[in-house]
């Protein structure tokens, strides 16, 4: 019994060490610019970094192709030469960075996770925040949008949404956050704390919580996370006045 219990605690504990070192690369082959790179590949930034290689085809076209690619092979690249095919081949280990690189074409249009029944054919909601991999670009009144209800489990939900309506949701959100933590400052660590009425399990924010979390940003692929973890990280950047509300967009980026 002793050793079954054990092994199971030492499953869990590095099951969370591996979800921990998990970032999200874009994924394309042959791409002309980044809306063509709409979906992600899931890497293990202790061995994988995210990467983009630019290269110059027969047909004089440029072409992109991103995805994951062993730490060793993009040491060997930083020190060699680049050939004439191949124009640029870069690196980089946070989630999303390779959408950055190379000079590739950001296209027309804001990219979003796109992880919703009722609105991707690709991908529904997910139960863990980093199944989802499937991205969109939304219309040009629209901003990033992400949405956590509770049916007997978290259904995490990310997509688009009209941008009118997200700035009513997020100046709400930022109401509640700035009566909770009315004459305090938030704790580094981020934690929620049970000053303000919640847990991680419990509803949106504060006593008046319920179990449904909204949360709207306007920045290419913003809506990552659970939407706990982005109404705060949007809230922090308000309240040291580099997040718009009106815009939902970050000041300066």
């Amino acid at each position: 019994m002793y050793r079954t219990c054990l092994t199971a605690v030492l499953l869990v504990l590095c099951f969370s060490e591996v979800k921990g070192q998990l970032i999200k690369c874009r994924s394309c082959v042959g791409a002309t610019d980044l809306s063509d790179c709409e979906s992600m590949v899931v890497c293990d930034s202790r061995v994988e970094e995210c990467y983009m290689d630019k290269k110059v085809t027969n047909r004089l076209t440029v072409e992109y192709t991103g995805g994951c690619r062993h730490k060793l092979i993009c040491e060997q690249l930083r020190m060699s030469k680049r050939s004439d095919i191949t124009t640029c081949a870069k690196c980089c280990n946070t989630t999303d960075c390779n959408s950055k690189l190379c000079g590739i074409d950001p296209g027309d249009g804001l990219q979003c996770f796109n992880c919703d029944s009722s609105s991707s054919t690709l991908q529904g909601h997910v139960r863990n925040p980093d199944d989802c991999v499937t991205l969109t670009t939304c219309a040009p009144n629209e901003v990033c949008y992400s949405m956590t209800d509770e049916v007997g489990h978290e259904n995490f939900h990310y997509t688009c949404k009209a941008a009118t309506i997200c700035k009513l949701l997020m100046r709400q959100v930022f109401n509640d956050l700035d009566h909770c933590y009315a004459n305090r400052t938030i704790e580094s660590s981020g934690q929620w704390t049970n000053e303000c009425g919640d847990s991680p399990n419990t509803g949106l924010i504060g006593k008046r919580a319920t179990s449904v979390c909204h949360a709207c940003c306007g920045d290419t692929t913003c809506n990552h996370g659970t939407c706990r973890d982005i109404q705060l990280n949007l809230y922090r950047m308000y309240k040291a006045g580099i997040f718009d509300p009106d815009s939902l967009m970050i000041i300066g980026k």
